[in-house]
């Protein structure tokens, strides 16, 4: 015989436990806080903080250029360079290369070598 409170006990209650627990796991691996989200996230942190460690060293960089172009601490072969390469002035067998040119070779040589 038909027992609804045997049916919903043994069948209907333990079936809407599995789902819920299924329900839970698809939210915890696919939802706004999920496993998914938290590795996109850290994914994103990464590559935002490469791209600051990229700024801050470019920032030392013209900061740098900055400090060589004032005129107490004038370098006189950053002169040398610029006056060069205005002029369009070289010496035979000499090549004049632009700083930001050779600071671009520069960082591919070092990310080779890694």
């Amino acid at each position: 015989m038909f027992s609804f409170r045997r049916f919903f006990f043994d069948a209907f209650l333990p079936a809407f436990c599995v789902i819920g627990i299924a329900y839970n796991f698809l939210i915890a691996l696919n939802g706004e806080e999920g496993v998914r989200a938290h590795t996109l996230v850290r994914e994103e942190l990464t590559e935002k903080q490469q791209e600051l460690h990229e700024l801050a060293a470019h920032r030392e960089w013209l900061a740098r250029k900055a400090d060589m172009l004032s005129v107490k601490t004038l370098d006189d072969d950053m002169l040398d360079e610029s006056a060069r390469r205005v002029l369009g002035y070289a010496a035979e067998g000499e090549y004049v290369m632009p700083a930001a040119e050779f600071d671009h070779l520069i960082k591919r040589l070092e990310q080779q070598s890694r």
